[in-house]
């Protein structure tokens, strides 16, 4: 049973975009808070170890639903990233010091992106109950 699990696309992918999630969310509990925005957004992390969850649910019982459910929290996450660092963003386009993106951000949203589109990939790629019968 966990043999065939291991060669199931969906399955692979699961595990790399859970691998993801949790780099993002340790990266992003070390470099998140910036000068311009000191403060953890509530709904990254809310996300995330949402994320986390259901990715070790769907780990243990392939559930294509929950697939998707690891997918838009990710989604939810990233987005919640994005929206966080307006104040740095608006720092950097008008120039006010002279400053750039920090590698964490880059980082982050690098792991992010990854950790979204590997879960997408494995919702897309997971088969049915009852195409795994037959």
């Amino acid at each position: 049973m966990i043999a065939n699990k291991l060669k199931t696309p969906s399955y692979i992918l699961v595990l790399i975009s859970l691998a993801l999630t949790i780099a993002c969310f340790i990266v992003y509990m070390f470099a998140g808070p910036t000068q311009y925005d000191p403060n953890y957004s509530s709904w990254v992390i809310v996300s995330f170890v949402l994320a986390i969850v259901a990715g070790i649910i769907s780990v243990v019982k392939p559930m294509k639903y929950v697939l998707y459910i690891q997918y838009i929290l990710s989604l939810l996450g990233t987005f919640s990233f994005f929206g966080s660092q307006a104040n740095l963003y608006g720092n950097i386009f008008m120039a006010l010091d002279g400053g750039t993106l920090p590698i964490g951000f880059f980082a982050i949203a690098v792991l992010a992106l990854g950790a979204t589109f590997t879960a997408l990939a494995a919702a897309i790629t997971a088969k049915r109950k009852s195409e795994m019968k037959e």
